[in-house]
């Protein structure tokens, strides 16, 4: 049983000279020491130290069997011998055994070699700290939340550099002490969807969070459970977060700024319309009143036919900012409809201008729902139509074609017809508020068609943008999300 032992078995004999002779030594002793045993039995660990054993294992070795001696209890440690030129881990146990007058006489010693789960627990703590580096490392603060302490209980380095604080700062702060007070309703209401959810999904949520030096933070998080009681309960919740203060501080200013732009807007058109009301009325007062004079007179008949007409575009211009402003503050109600059913709708309010021009309308693909609001749609094709009939190719008569697909998740409509076309410099800055490619010296209109579009396309998540050549018609392609959340 001795020789056969899995582990390592020895005894020694205490030495008047506090040195330790070797009486037996098993075969796994052996093994892991690669001797033999002839060359170590009833040898002092003196004599072996330099030949058997390096020096410097011998005097660590021997250190340990003097503590055994001096303490006269057992000792256990873990040490490192060299084995064919490779480190060993052994977890070692030294028993004494005393004599009639209770000093240790002889000590038996034994090692369990444990260098498996030493190197199993070096590739752990390596990897515990690659983790911890990656983690540290991150972009994005990163927080284990406790339900039940109301309290976070870990967070990396990036958690600090945004907020300030270390994880002794939160150990007596709750996440009601954190959160701005208008956020306190919202965030609560985050958490309890966040411990009811079953799919462990990351659930999303915006607000402000308080930072060490008391200013207020905008955070993008999202938040799951990973760990659950035994009862099932949620109790650990994992949490990341990016600082959007800068962008939240910029949207507010640009929602701030396009309500008074707005506003503006609005108001400069009430306000001009009046004025501009007694201008044309006055015009045409003139007009009449004098026609007698300007009958024989040219250049004041041009100048007063210029007037009227300047000032009828204007009204046309007011209007339609009128129209661009109230769009772009307008809330939509999207309902499931077919391309047909719009393209009707906008046909039957331009039944006359479509019959003035003879013109033709073909829908490839009448039957392909879209998910729309039917009002603002048929502005958009309304506007689409009258552009077709304003600038037809010259003594032909106007042909659109109109069919859609799915790409990509998304609904194509393609609108194209057989116009006069848009040169390509001009495809973008076409889709501007009062942009005329012509300068207004040949098409009438106030150039702010294409820009309703754009902006109704807009609100439904959508892009118009349009290509052609000159005197070689024009294709608007609209793209909308296939369905709306």
């Amino acid at each position: 049983m001795f020789d056969g032992a899995n582990q390592a078995i020895w005894l020694l004999k205490v030495e008047e000279d506090e040195d330790f002779t070797f009486l037996q030594f098993n075969q796994a002793a052996c093994e892991r020491t690669n001797v033999n045993s002839q060359d170590i039995i009833n040898k002092q660990l003196s004599q072996l130290s330099g030949s058997v054993f390096p020096v410097s294992i011998a005097e660590r070795i021997g250190n340990n069997y003097a503590l055994c001696c001096e303490t006269k209890r057992p000792i256990e440690y873990v040490e490192t011998l060299p084995l064919n030129e490779e480190e060993r881990w052994y977890q070692t146990t030294l028993y004494p055994m005393l004599d009639k007058k209770g000093k240790v006489e002889k000590i038996v010693g034994t090692a369990i070699d444990i260098t498996a789960r030493k190197l199993a627990e070096q590739e752990l703590e390596q990897n515990k700290i690659f983790l911890e580096q990656i983690i540290n490392s991150a972009v994005c603060g990163l927080y284990l939340y406790d339900i039940k302490q109301n309290r976070n209980i870990r967070i990396n380095q990036r958690y600090t550099d945004l907020l300030g604080y270390n994880i002794g700062d939160l150990k007596d702060l709750t996440i009601v002490d954190l959160v701005h007070p208008d956020d306190k309703s919202s965030m609560q209401l985050h958490l309890d969807e966040v411990v009811d959810e079953k799919a462990q999904k990351l659930i999303p949520i915006e607000y402000r969070i308080k930072h060490k030096n008391g200013s207020w933070i905008w955070c993008s998080a999202v938040d799951t459970i990973i760990s659950r009681s035994e009862d099932n309960e949620p109790s650990i919740l994992l949490g990341t977060f990016v600082d959007i203060t800068e962008k939240a501080q910029l949207l507010l200013k640009l929602k701030a700024s396009n309500e008074n732009l707005e506003h503006f807007a609005f108001l400069a058109s009430h306000d001009l319309q009046e004025p501009l009301r007694k201008i044309i009325a006055f015009t045409d007062s003139l007009s009449m009143r004098l026609a007698e004079h300007f009958k024989g007179d040219e250049n004041a008949q041009f100048e007063m036919s210029r007037l009227i007409e300047a000032s009828s575009r204007m009204r046309t211009m007011i209007q339609d900012l009128l129209k661009l402003s109230r769009l772009q503050s307008q809330k939509i109600k999207c309902v499931p409809t077919t391309l047909k059913s719009i393209i009707d709708d906008t046909k039957e309010q331009m039944s006359y201008s479509l019959e003035e021009h003879a013109a033709t309308i073909t829908i490839d693909t009448p039957d392909h729902m879209i998910e729309v609001d039917p009002s603002l749609f048929v502005q958009v094709f309304q506007n689409l139509f009258a552009n077709s009939l304003k600038f037809k190719t010259p003594d032909t008569l106007p042909v659109v074609h109109i069919k859609s697909e799915i790409r990509d998740n998304r609904i194509m409509i393609y609108y194209e017809d057989n116009g006069i076309g848009i040169k390509e410099p001009y495809w973008q800055s076409a889709f501007e508020p009062f942009k005329r490619l012509d300068n207004g010296n040949k098409y009438s209109g106030s150039g702010i068609g294409l820009a309703m579009c754009k902006e109704i396309i807009k609100l439904h998540e959508g892009e118009i943008r349009c290509k052609s050549s000159e005197n070689s018609g024009t294709t608007f392609v609209i793209s909308l999300p296939k369905s709306r959340d």
